[in-house]
């Protein structure tokens, strides 16, 4: 039980940690990503808080 809130919370750290990188490519002044990374970003942002924080949390 201790492995799965651990596990939920880390997919909820690295799910926030490319959320911002999302939220930064898509500001006006602040082009972070290129446009193959911002779609593989994006991309792994969906798989992580959709499938693996709903499993593990």
């Amino acid at each position: 039980m201790k492995a799965n809130a651990v596990a939920g919370v880390v997919a909820l750290l690295v799910g926030g940690i490319l959320a911002l990188l999302v939220t930064l490519t898509r500001w006006q002044y602040i082009h972070l990503l290129a446009p193959d990374w911002f779609y593989l970003v994006l991309t792994a942002h969906g798989l992580n808080m959709l499938v693996f924080w709903i499993i593990f949390f």
